[in-house]
């Protein structure tokens, strides 16, 4: 008899055991292995600054530690599952030169399999450096191209911006003195940024940044031909002082920047008026009839009787807007400065910068996938995309418009398990970042890319990629 009141005892004693264990969380007999994953830094990173924190993320483990090139191992984190499950560690010192760090899990279980991960990390106590020394910031430029030069150290690559719009390469492998002339600015003031990284390819581990305006305010020259780089708009036949013709077969030209070649020039009475309101303008009006070929001019607002119109147009196929007027010694930064005139009336013309009525003009060319239409929501006529927009983003607020499908910018795939944009794609039936391609078609097949920038907006558009999604890791 008493032995079996100790054998009820014991197991009574044994269930206790078992039942606290499972109940502080602990896995029970056979328990799953640990997993860990060093989220940042990521491989092959290069820093600047010795003091490091490490991050990662662990499945299944009661216990993560660090170990730095092979030496102490420090705890990370402690406790029971899923304690660990994010972790970071704040107290790791670099070595100048290559480092490796160590992530160990270790599972609640004696026994259990360690689990390892590893990230080799460069510590350059010299970061990258970038410095512009051409255009200087506020200059005012002519040119629809700017050469823009400058300086960088520590570095294996230079990129170049405009106006918040994607890098482009300026210099590959070392980069002290580098130089690109393909930058395009935009009518009226802009900002280039210039950056230097110390890795050409993505992650960018460490670069520098420096940013300047320029403003770009063309006019049109007078001369006896025009560049290659270079539009004639009509011709006159002195450099200033001078009648004009309606044609460019006079002595002298008038020479406009080449992007002016979305237009084109033509007499008439009605431009500007009616369908063409928008894509059509007066530019000066020369008297005389039909053709005007020995003419006094006049400012585009005149209504003197006797004079014929000179008109600028968008080409076929060129959507945007055009509008010419007259002002008094300058025209705005947004503006073409195109030949001035002595007085508004009955006038002899000169180049921009001979008289004090300029006649100016200022052109709207919409990029790709827009068209110059009315803005319902502004109440104003703009370029406007004429695809379906699922991003948009204020450039200069850096503010995401809530009201679109995807309310978050691309990320790289390492960031999938936290980012909102990849997180989308686990709602197949919805339209977000990623898109349905037919109604109750959940195969997530189109993805919000990267389109456009304009008038500092950034947009995205629906794009078809082969995404063979399986999970979100």
């Amino acid at each position: 008899m008493r032995n079996k009141i100790f054998l009820s005892i014991s197991i009574l004693i044994f269930l206790f055991y078992i039942v606290q264990v499972n109940a502080a969380g602990a896995p029970g007999v056979g328990g799953t292995s640990p997993s860990v994953l060093i989220t940042s830094p990521a491989n092959g990173a290069i820093v600047s600054t010795s003091f490091l924190t490490v991050t990662g993320t662990s499945t299944n483990a009661g216990q993560v530690t660090i170990t730095l090139n092979s030496g102490t191992e420090e705890v990370a984190c402690t406790g029971v599952p899923p304690t660990c499950n994010t972790w970071s560690y704040n107290y790791v010192v670099l070595s100048p030169g290559s480092n490796t760090i160590l992530a160990q899990a270790y599972g609640v279980n004696p026994g259990e399999v360690i689990a390892y991960s590893t990230r080799t990390v460069t510590y350059s106590a010299s970061g990258p450096m970038v410095g512009v020394t051409s255009p200087y910031n506020g200059q005012v430029i002519g040119s629809t191209t700017v050469n823009v030069q400058g300086t960088s150290s520590n570095s294996n690559s230079v990129y170049l911006r405009t106006n918040q719009g994607p890098w482009q390469t300026a210099c590959t492998g070392p980069c002290k003195a580098w130089g690109s002339g393909n930058v395009q600015p935009h009518l009226g003031s802009n900002t280039l940024e210039a950056q230097s990284r110390d890795s050409s390819t993505m992650p960018i581990a460490n670069s520098a940044i420096t940013s300047l305006s320029v403003v770009f305010a063309p006019f049109c020259t007078i001369k006896t031909s025009c560049g290659l780089d270079e539009f004639p708009l009509f011709s006159m036949y002195q450099d200033t002082d001078s009648h004009v013709r309606e044609d460019v077969n006079g002595a002298y030209k008038v020479c406009c920047p080449s992007f002016v070649n979305n237009l084109t020039a033509y007499t008439s009475d009605t431009c500007g008026t009616g369908a063409t309101a928008n894509s059509q303008s007066k530019v000066i009006r020369m008297y005389g009839t039909y053709p005007a070929l020995d003419a006094h001019a006049a400012i585009p607002s005149s209504v003197a009787p006797g004079y014929v119109s000179m008109c600028l147009g968008l080409q076929t196929g060129v959507t945007g807007n055009v509008v010419c007027t007259s002002r008094l010694n300058s025209c705005n930064l947004n503006e073409i400065g195109v030949v001035s005139l002595y007085q508004t009336e009955d006038s002899h013309v000169g180049g921009y910068e001979n008289y004090t009525n300029k006649i100016c003009c200022s052109l709207t060319i919409c990029p790709t996938g827009f068209a110059w239409q009315l803005n319902l929501v502004s109440g104003v006529y703009e370029c406007t995309p004429i695809f379906y927009t699922c991003f948009q983003r204020t450039i200069s607020t850096d503010t995401i418009d809530q009201t679109k499908a995807c309310k978050a910018r691309w990320n790289p795939p390492a960031n999938q398990s936290t980012n909102e944009y990849w997180n989308d794609a686990l709602t197949p039936l919805t339209d977000d970042c990623f898109a349905q391609t037919s109604a109750g078609a959940g195969d997530n097949k189109q993805a919000c890319c990267y389109e456009n920038v304009f008038n500092d907006q950034e947009y995205g558009e629906y794009v078809d990629m082969a995404i063979n999604r399986t999970t979100i890791v």
